[in-house]
């Protein structure tokens, strides 16, 4: 075997040869050694890091494109020289890159081992990613390039390496879902499953069913064997999706099983232990419910290892043309759609309380109007509900009620009146203050006609309704 020596250190002829080498890709690339210092660099990595002409041999491969002291699996990244180094695999991941400004970019890193003699070097090819273009398909609507979502891709690509449970928040329609899929994609636990537990669709009373499995017999209706969810996400990952809303009583029993990693199924004396990453995601303040006692701190803690907050539209808004762009192309329309930049300057003008699932709803219905969506097309739902609102001319608050108002049992003088037909009523007339009507659909979806003849005499309860709980 040859003596083993330091590329730094061979022949100029030798690092031109590698030079020229790299020169055939047409995307930023260089070589690296075990120690993160660059070998040789085409132009084109030069250029995109604002170093053209330099030469950027001997310089730290994390100084350059990261503008950081120490190596990115330090700072919670996935490196691939070391995975390189490591493993003699190739490698890919998504990292964000500065430019010389120290203005951030998502970019697709892909790593290749290069031995030359006994020495082993990294290939980096790094490919920038377009504003509208998802790290991976399935990242869907995980995209843009303002600073407030780099910042979060940039720490979910941070905890995705590491141990422990992930806390994800924010307001509904941000992608927390899909933020919980990117981590587990880029975990340890990638090769197993992806399981979601929805919170709020789980009774209390079926809770430890479906979490932990039953054994058949365990309980009437019980005619078989049931696995659990943490079973069911074994050497996976467990979302636990909306977790605000888990009532007291269920909190302990997950802690336990977080916890311990055991779980034993319902009718069962044995308990199986399970190796599954957490990964939590709710809208409300957890922080402030256990403050008022309506959360554990114990489980509070556990779930929240590490902490993500994602950031409302309304705080990217220079997203939304190639969130847009990224949308319009999955509907299926052959040739998609198009948005003119009118209606793109009024989508950026919204409010967005509803987010990247709001948006996506307010392209779909814009699409009935053409394939070209422009400004007169985008309608939201507030000003939807509003106009769809009849209002009764205001009277005084001395004034009769009509006949009709008075078999309707008219609440308050000014009132709106909203056919419940159109909020999932069965044709009947509901009363609302005339301030409120934008709030109707809300506030009123779960209205229905009285029981006419079932009145109870005066001073006797309502009958409760069956299956309703209501008097």
């Amino acid at each position: 075997m040859g003596q083993r020596t330091s590329l730094l250190a061979t022949p100029d002829t030798e690092t031109r040869s590698l030079t020229q080498l790299l020169e055939t890709h047409d995307e930023p690339a260089v070589l690296i050694d075990d120690q993160y210092s660059i070998v040789a660099t085409n132009d084109a990595y030069a250029a995109a890091y604002g170093r053209r002409g330099e030469d950027l041999r001997g310089h730290k491969c994390h100084r350059i494109s990261h503008h950081s002291e120490v190596p990115c699996h330090e700072r919670g990244e996935d490196c691939p020289v070391r995975r390189v180094m490591r493993d003699g695999r190739p490698v890919e991941t998504l990292h964000i890159h500065f430019h010389e400004d120290g203005t951030p970019e998502r970019v697709q890193v892909k790593g290749f081992p290069v031995d030359i003699g006994e020495r082993r070097l990294l290939l980096e090819r790094v490919r920038r990613l377009e504003p509208d273009e998802p790290s991976q398909p399935e990242d869907g609507e995980l995209l843009g390039s303002s600073t407030a979502m780099l910042a979060s891709l940039q720490r979910l690509i941070q905890v995705a390496s590491l141990g422990g449970s992930v806390l994800i928040q924010g307001e509904s329609g941000v992608g927390k879902e899909l933020a919980a899929r990117f981590v587990h994609r880029r975990s340890a636990h990638a090769h197993g499953p992806f399981v979601t537990a929805d919170c709020t669709a789980i009774p209390e009373t079926l809770f430890e069913s479906e979490l932990f499995g039953h054994e058949r017999g365990a309980f009437t209706g019980s005619g078989q064997r049931r696995i659990g969810l943490f079973e069911s996400a074994n050497d996976g990952t467990l979302f636990l999706d909306e977790i605000g809303e888990l009532p007291m009583t269920m909190q302990a029993k997950l802690l336990r099983a977080i916890e311990s990693g055991e779980i034993r199924r319902l009718g069962s004396t044995q308990t199986v232990q399970t190796r599954v990453r957490i990964v939590a995601a709710t809208n409300r303040d957890l922080r402030a419910m256990v403050a008022r006692g309506d959360f554990r701190l114990d489980l509070y803690y556990r779930l929240a290892t590490h902490e993500i907050v994602m950031p409302p539209l309304r705080e990217r808004v220079q997203d939304i043309a190639p969130i847009c762009s990224h949308l319009l192309g999955r509907f299926g329309m052959s040739p998609p759609p198009t948005i003119t930049a009118g209606a793109l300057s009024r989508l950026t003008r919204h409010s967005w309380p509803g987010n990247v699932r709001e948006l996506r709803n307010v392209l779909e219905r814009a699409l009935a109007h053409g394939p070209m969506i422009d400004e007169q097309a985008i309608e939201f739902e507030l000003e939807r509900s509003a106009q769809s609102v009849p209002m009764e001319p205001a009277r005084s608050p001395s004034a009769e009620p009509d006949g009709d108002d008075r078999r309707a049992g008219a609440i308050a003088p000014a009132a709106a009146r909203v056919p419940l037909a159109a909020v999932g009523g069965h044709g009947h007339t509901a009363q609302l203050p005339a301030g409120d009507a934008r709030d109707a659909p809300a506030r009123y979806r779960s209205a229905r006609p009285p029981d006419r003849g079932t009145e109870p005499p005066p001073g006797q309860p309502r009958a409760r309704r069956r299956g309703t709980g209501r008097q």
